[in-house]
């Protein structure tokens, strides 16, 4: 070949420029639909796929009302279909006490353990199931309406292993395993295959300025179609439903699920808006794109799409019939659309103009017509800066618009124990612990005569009381009726037999303890005599023992991250204690205080699986577990008649001259100056009468017990560990009790 011949004719180069805008814009077409796909991909992957952030984002749709309501509708339904006949009659009772029992967080614990266990069902392959099981929130509920409703309460099953909640049989056709699995391998790829295609559209386009401005339009699309996707996706799950309550289910969760995926695609679309708004505003003498222009383009282009087929027409004739039907069935829709449509547009106008202001475009006279550099350096730095900066504010504006949903998952995947992440590398001595005063002493209970609280101790747990100041008694059930209860005597005979130091204590100030050995023990069957609660007499009220710790051991089993403490006033044998946790299966989780050890943190109770802290105030190890209370720990006085005598500098109504029974109010009592752990008694003892709630909401009130226990903390020089107070419920124990412990 000789060398003054062309390579190429000069048809076939013009020709092959031709071409190269149109398969640079090719390229940015495909480049958006793959771009879209992986967003899609690597959001249902993070979000979706991963067990534990669909289980957080699935607790998080609780905050919804519509969720909330439909939820316990049809947890109602399942604890119909499974229990007694009677319960339907109770529906008006039970549905409003499952919906207000959602917003407790051991319900959202409870449930987030069904949504992990029915995503793994869903999204295995030998996945068969789409119902989540709620059967251990029966506990709550039971506690809930014990409070409010006993007669329900009595009437709901006590060991049902199954109350499933089903979200459709269609969820099991869907196979979705294989979504998973497929979109996983391919997310990574497409991302790669992606930024391949926005190099091929670079390289193809005649010059930078038209490269950029194809890649915005392609971002700015993809972002569109992932807030179509977004938007769409809630309505159609809606669409599919049977009545208009599931449909209002179906659209409030699947919208607040998808919620986060609407700011990804505005998001998108504002990383788009800047490379137009960068393209265009560098482009010499371009003014902005008006809503006119962009109508004049979208109207041409739409003209110039005249088929030629029967099949063409036909096609397009469909496309306006779809258009047409989407106007009249979903006129809020195209509103919602509009309106982004015009704040995507602002965005634009925004930026192109505030480039414009910070760099005016200019032409470099040098540059050949064809030349990829068009414009001169200091302005394409001053132009690329402020571009970098709407970059920026974007970037900042769409991560804390979708910090939300992070921060929820985040919260939701802590570990917290007593409630709290903060508490769980505090050791024991570090934490306060709210105490309820004889807790098992409840007004609500059966036979209890002079209660010191209203609610007995499986509601003061869920209330948040994690320190029980209890008394442990023999007693002997009887067939005489009081307050709907048979009378428990008190074997005192025993009691002085087995523990006579307990007894001891009880006597009358001044008495001959030698009147304990002439207490006989009747001759009465052992298996009518059973451990209760009582406070000095069970005859007063009584509450069995293995009841007590039941509720205990199902409490802790729904919130293993709890750690309690248990102080007992044991008039028992310690070997009947021990067959009484023993029966209710709590010995493993009793924990053994080496006195030669630095105190266990919280995190090192729960780990260890013995987050129950028992102390004994009489005796102590061995064995082990029988901690010894006034070894461990150190309390104040607990004898004040008045109000008035826990009054301290700084409570309302301090004058320097209350009463207190010739006791400081922070003196020490009973244990010694080094027990690390330090108990506060704030409650009164009025002299030959009960404690009453009006009392407690005047003790109980935060300015009054915070300033005595400041006072104390500060005389003693020990942290407050159990701040006990009788009607726990009555005033601002847990709001002390948190402000101790510095959390909210």
């Amino acid at each position: 070949m000789s060398s003054d011949q062309p390579l190429l004719p000069t048809s076939r180069l013009a020709s092959r420029r031709r071409q190269r805008p149109i398969l640079s814009a090719l390229s940015a077409v495909v480049f958006s639909l793959i771009f879209t796909t992986s967003i899609l991909s690597i959001w249902a992957n993070n979000s979706i796929f991963d067990r534990n952030d669909f289980a957080n984002r699935a607790v998080h749709l609780l905050d919804s009302e519509t969720v909330r309501a439909s939820l316990a509708n049809r947890a109602t339904d399942a604890l119909i279909e499974n229990g007694p006949s009677e319960l339907a009659s109770f529906r008006s009772i039970i549905e409003p006490t499952f919906f207000e029992m959602m917003k407790l967080r051991t319900f959202r614990d409870i449930f987030r353990d069904g949504v992990l266990k029915t995503h793994d069902a869903i999204f295995t392959q030998d996945g068969n199931t789409s119902a989540v099981n709620l059967s251990q929130t029966l506990s709550i509920l039971t506690n809930s309406l014990m409070i409010t409703n006993p007669a329900v309460a009595n009437n709901l099953p006590a060991n049902l292993d199954t109350l499933l909640v089903d979200f459709g049989n269609e969820i099991r056709s869907l196979q979705a395993w294989k979504w998973a699995e497929n979109l996983s391998d391919a997310s990574g790829q497409l991302l790669l295959l992606a930024l391949g295609l926005l190099a091929l559209t670079i390289y193809l386009a005649p010059n930078l300025q038209d490269a950029l401005r194809k890649i915005g339009i392609a971002i700015c699309g993809s972002g569109l179609v992932v807030i179509a996707v977004a938007y769409s996706i809630p309505r159609i799950a809606a669409s599919y439903a049977s009545t208009p309550d599931d449909a209002r289910f179906a659209q409030a969760a699947v919208g607040r699920f998808f919620g986060d995926l609407t700011v990804i695609g505005f998001w998108v679309v504002g990383y788009g808006i800047a490379a137009i708004a960068f393209a265009l505003a560098t482009a010499p003498q371009k003014p902005a794109l008006t809503p006119l222009d962009l109508w004049e383009k979208v109207r041409n282009r739409v003209g110039r799409w005249q088929p030629r087929t029967v099949s063409g027409l036909a096609f397009r004739a469909s496309v306006v019939i779809v258009g047409g039907l989407f106007l009249l069935l979903q006129p809020t829709a195209v509103v919602d659309i509009l309106v982004s449509l015009a704040g995507v547009y602002i965005v634009y106008l925004g930026c192109f103009q505030l480039l414009l202001a910070v760099a005016p475009a200019q032409r470099d006279p040098a540059a050949s017509p064809g030349s990829k550099r068009l414009f001169r350096s200091p302005h394409l730095v001053r132009t690329a800066s402020a571009t970098f900066t709407i970059v920026a504010v974007i970037s900042i504006v769409g991560f804390a618009f979708t910090g939300n949903t992070r921060a929820r998952a985040t919260v939701l995947e802590t570990r917290r124990c007593n409630g709290h992440a903060e508490l769980c590398d505090r050791t024991i001595d570090e934490v306060a612990f709210a105490g309820s005063h004889n807790s098992m002493s409840a007004s609500m209970d059966p036979g209890w005569i002079f209660a010191e609280n209203t609610f007995g101790i499986p509601a003061q747990l869920e209330y948040g009381i994690r320190a029980l100041l209890i008394k442990t008694h023999y007693g002997v059930r009887t067939n005489i009726g009081i307050a709907g209860d048979g009378l428990v005597v008190t074997d005192r005979a025993l009691e002085a037999k087995v523990n006579p130091a307990a007894v001891e204590s009880q006597l009358p100030a001044g008495a001959d303890p030698s009147i304990l050995r002439s207490l006989n023990a009747a001759p009465i069957d052992p298996a009518l005599r059973d451990i209760y609660l009582c406070h000095v007499y069970c005859e007063y009220g009584a509450t069995r023992f293995s009841a007590s710790l039941g509720a205990i051991r199902q409490f802790l089993t729904r919130n293993p991250d709890e750690v309690i403490i248990i102080v007992i006033g044991n008039y028992v044998s310690t070997e009947d204690t021990f067959k009484a946790f023993k029966e209710a299966r709590l010995v493993d989780q009793l924990y053994e205080w080496d006195s030669s050890a630095p105190p266990p943190t919280l995190g090192n109770l729960i780990d260890q699986g013995r987050n129950i802290v028992m102390m004994s105030e009489y005796g102590g190890p061995p064995p082990g577990w029988n901690n010894p209370a006034y070894g461990l720990m150190q309390d104040t006085p607990f004898t004040f008649r008045t109000e008035a005598a826990l009054l301290t500098p700084g409570a309302p109504g301090y004058t320097g001259t209350e009463p207190v029974n010739d006791l400081a109010s922070c003196a020490p009592n009973r244990g010694t100056p080094e027990s690390p752990l330090f108990q506060i008694n704030h409650w009164t003892t009025p002299s030959g009468s009960a404690s009453t709630i009006a009392q407690a909401r005047i003790v109980n009130s935060y300015d009054v017990l915070m300033s005595r226990v400041r006072n104390c903390t500060t005389q003693r020089g020990k942290f407050a560990t159990i701040v006990g107070v009788n009607f726990y419920n009555v005033g601002d124990l847990l709001k002390v009790v948190n402000d101790l412990n510095r959390v909210g």
